[in-house]
């Protein structure tokens, strides 16, 4: 299968060519997720002490759950970390660099809270 991607204007796009380094990588993540909710930052570093730099898209500590029809589940919802989701469905390697989807290190204001405190829990068998 072949797949064409145009613009608005109907011209062709065609991906940046390789190579592209880390830091350059990194600079398109910055810029195509950076009015997304869910995303944090990016880093570059090393994987391993010594290694070469890979790049990690940072994600809020955050679960995504929309309807899906999915019948292996009681209310037919998908619910994935967002890291994970956006791994999913994105590259895990540009030019030969590892992308690696992280959750952030700090919890979100909203989750540092624990909610629903009133509600007891109820079990269906």
């Amino acid at each position: 299968m072949t797949v064409i991607v145009t613009n608005n204007e109907n011209e062709i796009v065609n991906p940046f060519p390789c190579p592209l380094d880390a830091f350059e990588i990194a600079h398109l993540f910055q810029v195509a997720l950076e009015n997304n909710p869910y995303f944090e930052q990016v880093v570059v570093q090393p994987q391993f002490p010594g290694g070469p730099n890979v790049v990690f898209p940072v994600f809020a500590a955050e679960v995504i759950q929309f309807f899906n029809d999915d019948i292996s589940n009681l209310c037919q919802t998908f619910t994935g970390v967002a890291a994970n989701v956006f791994r999913d469905v994105m590259n895990d390697e540009v030019c030969g660099i590892p992308i690696l989807f992280s959750t952030s290190c700090v919890m979100s204001s909203e989750n540092s809270q624990l909610q629903n405190t009133d509600l007891a829990p109820k079990l269906f068998y």
